[in-house]
């Protein structure tokens, strides 16, 4: 595949519904544009939206260029999700596998850290804070029965000081990485008060903050050993897992829809076990690569 091509694909990817990503599949075959189909037809995405009978109805209700909402026209807002990503722009796969795979009657916010700052600035309408977020989703999130953060990668500890901030619930990070603000400090710059770190000191409320991570990842492991004393903190380790991307680990095992209704409708407790009873899957693909399977 050129890389015109791939950089199209990749776009797609990151940004588009299964409705969306089909419409452009039957654009192209309208088109015969071939190159373009052959790269659409041997992708995962198309391989799982192939799979499924039932495709997802999400549609774009909101859109800027540092996030979107999606939700399901003429339906009771019952879930929301709010998606922090890392730095790829995508919690951790194609967005079209990550809809497909989430329960029913649950939209989608996901948010974009284009600076790549651990959402400190330039977030949501492009003008906000991770300090100002709680604030600006209040209405948002006051229309849903329910409403649940969660970050992977570079967004994973953003979703959950998002969620303490906002008291909501519940919040998860998957393989989060490390924040090291030394160099920040060094040049200068002045951190917002919603980067003080997740300590045991801080006020917890009522909110549940869960990090799951490759054991054998050093940099996974490197975050959790600094969220080990924070007060209402689950560390989840998938014992001998290398693997980062910790969602696409679950997706290539066939299990990330249970993950997600546990994340959204289950206890802490349940998600827990779940993944403590379901360890035999991190060994089966111990010391393989996960991109190839």
């Amino acid at each position: 595949m050129n890389r015109d091509l791939f950089q199209r694909l990749r776009e797609l990817e990151t940004f588009s519904t299964p409705l969306e990503f089909l419409s452009v599949w039957d654009s192209a075959t309208h088109k015969r544009n071939s190159a373009f189909l052959t790269a659409l037809g041997n992708s995962e995405t198309m391989a799982v939206l192939r799979r499924d009978q039932v495709l997802s109805q999400l549609r774009c209700e909101a859109d800027t260029k540092y996030a979107r909402l999606l939700t399901t026209p003429d339906t009771k807002r019952e879930n929301l999700l709010i998606v922090f990503t890392g730095a790829a722009m995508r919690p951790m796969m194609p967005l079209p596998i990550f809809i497909q795979a989430l329960p029913p009657n649950t939209d989608l916010l996901v948010l974009y850290d284009p600076w790549r700052d651990h959402f400190r600035r330039n977030i949501l309408n492009g003008e906000l804070s991770l300090y100002d977020l709680p604030r600006a989703l209040r209405l948002w999130v006051a229309c849903y029965e329910s409403a649940i953060s969660i970050g992977t990668s570079s967004g994973g500890l953003p979703a959950l000081r998002y969620a303490r901030l906002a008291n909501l619930a519940k919040g998860f990070a998957f393989g989060g990485a490390p924040i090291d603000d030394t160099m920040r400090c060094l040049r200068g710059d002045v951190q917002h008060p919603a980067f003080d770190p997740l300590c045991n000191c801080t006020f917890a409320g009522e909110t549940d903050l869960v990090l799951v991570f490759g054991e054998k990842n050093v940099r996974d492991a490197e975050t959790a050993k600094n969220l080990e004393f924070v007060k209402r903190t689950r560390l989840v380790p998938l014992w001998n897992q290398r693997e980062h991307g910790i969602l696409w680990v679950f997706h290539k095992l066939g299990v990330l829809d249970q993950v997600l209704d546990l994340v959204m409708n289950g206890t802490t407790e349940c998600f827990i076990k779940f993944i403590e009873c379901s360890e035999y899957f991190a060994h089966r693909v111990s010391g393989k690569n996960l991109s190839k399977l």
